[in-house]
Formats: C-alpha cells, structure tokens, sequence
C-alpha cells in the first residue's frame, strides 16, 4: 500500500472513531445522523457482511437514517433515541460502558484497568478535553484515544516521519487488541437483551464491533 493510500486511510479512520466516540458518549442530535449518514457507506465497505447480524444492523441504520431525514418532526424521533441512550446507559440495570467492568471476573469496577488506560493516555499526550465524568477506561475515551493516535499517525507520514508512524501504530495495533476487543463481543450482547436498543444502539453497536475486528486485521498488513 502506498504512502499517500495509508494517510488516507489514517484519516478516514480518525473520522469514524472519533463518531463512534461521540456517540456513545452524548445525547444524539441531527450533527450525529448527518454523520452516519456519510460514513454508513466507508463501514459497510469495511464491516464484514458475510455476517447476517451486520448486514441486517447496516439495513436498520439505513431505515432509521431514512425515516429521520424525512421526518417531519425530526426532534420528537431524537427524544425517543435520548429516552433509549438513558435507559441503557445511564440507569444501574443497563448496559457498562467502561472496560474494567467486563475484564472483572465478579463485573466489579477493577481500577487496574482504568489506571493503565491513563498512563497510555498520559504518556500519549492525550486528553479527551471536555467535562463529561467518566472513567478513563470508557469507550469513548478509548475510541477517541484511536482517533488521536490515527490524526497522530496521519501527520508523522505527511511528514515523511516513518519511524514516529511506525510507533504510533505498534501502539495502537496493542491497545485495540488489549482493551476495546477485549470487552466489545459482550457489551454488545448485552445490549441486545434490551428491547430499547434494537431500532438503533445494538445495530450500531454491532457495526462497531464489525469495525473494530476489520479495523484490526488492516492493522496488521500495515508495515513502514
């Protein structure tokens, strides 16, 4: 793959995870449906589709997408996807997001994790830079964290820094593999036991998981 191709790529990759970050992190709005919008068709190139559960999860966004953009009243259908984020993510009997609850034998808070995910974070440079008061081991922190190694990744081969590149991606082929996909498979079938979710979470949950496990092979051809 040539140069040029891979930076592309890193920042179209920077674009998705930052989206998914987002997402699971805040109350959707029109801002997020316009963005699944245009990168629904990258994800659907990339997700595996020989799957039944993300072919039919891409065709449920693409229904929901639908629906919204023609809506008449677009804000009623965003109330009942707040109302559905609340009720798996927000209440005690929904669905975790922080690693350290699934990577817990008894699913107890393991503050081990969420203090190695910061020292990455820290020596990385990286901060999320908003007042959301999570856990460092988030998804969305870990997914943005993704997106800022991809940006990071992008500028070193811009400027012809093989080496700096190179690092960045050793690092994140570990961290995808150590943390998000340790935890991803189980988060998302949990959230499918939760009626609440089938009409947009768990088919987007789905989908990241699809990603997440593409994004991870590509990784892995990537030599500098």
């Amino acid at each position: 793959m040539h140069q040029e191709e891979i930076i592309s790529s890193m920042q179209g990759r920077e674009v998705i995870y930052a989206f998914f970050s987002d997402i699971f992190l805040f109350l959707a709005d029109d801002k997020h449906i316009m963005l699944l919008k245009e990168i629904l068709p990258a994800l659907k190139e990339i997700c595996s589709c020989e799957e039944s559960a993300v072919t039919n999860s891409l065709t449920l966004l693409e229904k929901y997408i639908d629906n919204y953009i023609h809506a008449e009243n677009k804000q009623e259908l965003l109330d009942n996807l707040n109302l559905s984020y609340t009720r798996l993510y927000c209440l005690g009997n929904g669905v975790p997001l922080s690693e350290s609850v699934y990577v817990s034998p008894i699913h107890l808070t393991r503050q081990e994790t969420e203090i190695e995910a910061g020292k990455i974070y820290r020596l990385c440079n990286f901060d999320m830079k908003h007042n959301a008061n999570e856990p460092q081991d988030h998804l969305s922190y870990e997914l943005m964290f993704m997106s800022y190694l991809s940006k990071g990744i992008s500028k070193h081969l811009s400027a012809n820094n093989i080496q700096e590149a190179s690092k960045l991606t050793a690092l994140q082929k570990e961290f995808l593999s150590n943390h998000i996909l340790n935890w991803i498979d189980e988060m998302c079938m949990m959230t499918k036991k939760i009626a609440e979710s089938h009409e947009f979470y768990y088919p987007l949950t789905e989908i990241l998981k699809s990603y997440l496990k593409a994004d991870n092979k590509y990784l892995e051809t990537l030599e500098f």
